[in-house]
């Protein structure tokens, strides 16, 4: 592979998509393979209940059942003990399988109490996954891949200024699109977007050091604002290949979110995180995911296939307008958050870390073209300045005799 292929490749297996390596633990494995199999039969007996007779009986089962794993994961998460953790959710789900089936005819499969308990963990979860996309874009531009990237761009410059401006010139007409089209909300929340994304590209720069890192990073979290709001105006009867990217990005936010808050606890110094641990973070996470899945499943079934794309991409577009409304105001007034915001790492951190995707002999091979190349320079160099040395005697003999001749 290509070092371009081999720095992004590292990227997306070890940041984007770190998050599967934490899942696939032994700890976590179980639940993660349990999650994924729930989730996939419940969606499949809704989407086919129409076409089979014995997915259409079955289907509110497999909803229960993924609802009951969901409760007992985030209760027993709450009270896992360091090598504990199966034997206390188990007796958590049998506990919780007990006290529904017992009580599911008067309280739990009523469709009220059912939408009302899912509901929070649906807009919990988008909360997650929008501070996980900006979390993500803040990653790239300050890692040493991001310096890569920002190597041999001008000081004060925004990356990728082209594309952002026309990005700025064409969605100033979408808050008007959206207004025009009854959506006040969006609108405003469209507005309020695009004066944070010029603001941060035209003054920031200008005004503070990195200024311009901050300004990239809000311009392509910008960006996913953009692909909500065009997404939920696009939703329509075929929604089949807008939902393969939206599940697309729930994934990706959601692989990030674990690698980058295990990777947080693993490296922290602070004892109160280290004493949470990672069982009581990921295993809310993995539950709360399962819970945006049953509560678009059971609106979608309840009102309109569309209406959980819906939601989803207002309150994405929402989630992520505060976060940079939130981000632009902490970058104006504390000096903390502007170095946090925009420290990129040096150059030399930046070698270290991609020789180390380096075999020996490629390291030695680099070496070698480095030197040569440096040496073929200095040799050029050398006689570059013994050419004008000798251009310069020259024109200093002309001269000289020049002035012998007018004596």
């Amino acid at each position: 592979m290509s070092y371009f292929e081999r720095v992004f490749g590292w990227y997306f297996r070890n940041v984007v998509f770190g998050g599967l390596k934490v899942l696939r633990e032994r700890r976590f494995l179980p639940f993660s393979i349990s999650a994924f199999i729930l989730g996939f039969l419940t969606t499949v007996f809704i989407g086919f209940k129409d076409h089979v007779k014995f997915f259409d009986e079955y289907y509110d089962s497999f909803l229960l059942l993924e609802a009951i794993f969901l409760v007992s994961l985030l209760i027993s998460s709450s009270f896992v003990l360091k090598g504990k953790t199966y034997p206390v959710f188990g007796l958590t789900f049998g506990l919780t399988l007990f006290f529904i089936i017992s009580l599911h005819e008067n309280f739990f499969f009523s469709e009220d109490h059912f939408y009302d308990f899912t509901i929070t963990t649906f807009y919990a979860w988008i909360v997650i996954l929008s501070i996980g996309i900006f979390s993500l874009v803040h990653n790239f531009f300050t890692s040493w891949v991001g310096k890569v990237v920002w190597m041999g761009n001008p000081e004060k410059r925004v990356l990728f200024s082209p594309l952002l401006k026309f990005v700025i010139a064409i969605s100033s007409l979408v808050p008007l699109y959206l207004f025009f089209s009854e959506e006040q909300l969006m609108a405003i929340t469209a507005l309020i977007a695009w004066i944070l994304f010029f603001v941060s590209f035209f003054i920031y720069p200008r005004r503070w050091d990195n200024g311009n890192v901050f300004a990239a990073i809000i311009g392509f979290s910008f960006l996913f604002i953009l692909y909500h709001i065009i997404f939920m105006l696009r939703i329509s009867e075929n929604i089949d290949p807008l939902l393969t990217i939206d599940y697309f990005l729930i994934l990706t936010g959601c692989f990030y979110s674990i690698q980058a808050l295990s990777r947080k606890i693993r490296k922290s110094n602070v004892q109160i995180l280290k004493k949470i641990g990672e069982e009581r973070i990921i295993l809310p996470l993995i539950s709360a995911a399962l819970g945006f899945h049953v509560f678009a499943l059971r609106i979608a079934l309840a009102l309109d296939s569309k209406d959980p794309a819906v939601r989803f991409h207002k309150f994405s577009a929402i989630a992520l307008t505060v976060i940079l409304l939130t981000a632009l105001f902490l970058f104006t007034f504390s000096q903390n958050f502007r170095d946090w915001t925009t420290y990129i790492p040096s150059n030399k951190e930046t070698f270290k870390k991609f020789l180390s995707l380096l075999t020996a002999e490629e390291t030695k091979i680099l070496f070698s073209s480095l030197i040569k190349s440096t040496g073929e320079k200095i040799v050029s160099k050398t006689f570059e300045v013994k050419e004008k040395a000798k251009e310069s005697i020259e024109n200093i003999k002309k001269k000289a005799i020049e002035k012998l001749k007018q004596l």
